[in-house]
């Protein structure tokens, strides 16, 4: 979404804006209610606002496909290997304390 115009008054739009608020109602770019002639950014904004499509819900969006990256997994004699390699650690700092 583009920056709003800030400081900008929408005084020369202000008829249309008012007829198509009143025509359209709560269904139409200004169903909020319009803003002060001064807040142009307000206007702005609702009217960028009703150009956005629904989005999905949490559950639907394939949080898989963007944030996890596949890597097959390990065959099971190396993490044997690691697991005896940390128990044997675990093991000589115990030894090292009993002492």
């Amino acid at each position: 979404m583009p920056n709003p115009p800030f400081g900008v008054e929408w005084k020369k739009i202000e008829r249309e804006v008012r007829k198509e608020a009143e025509e359209r109602g709560f269904d139409g770019r200004f169903g909020t209610g319009l803003p002060r002639v001064s807040d142009g950014s307000r206007l702005f904004l609702l009217h960028q606002v009703s150009k956005m499509r629904p989005t999905k819900v949490g559950y639907e969006i394939p949080f898989n496909r963007h944030f996890y990256v596949f890597k097959p997994q390990r065959p099971l004699a190396a993490i044997d290997a690691d697991l005896k390699v940390v128990t044997d650690k675990i093991r000589a700092m115990l030894e090292e304390l009993s002492q």
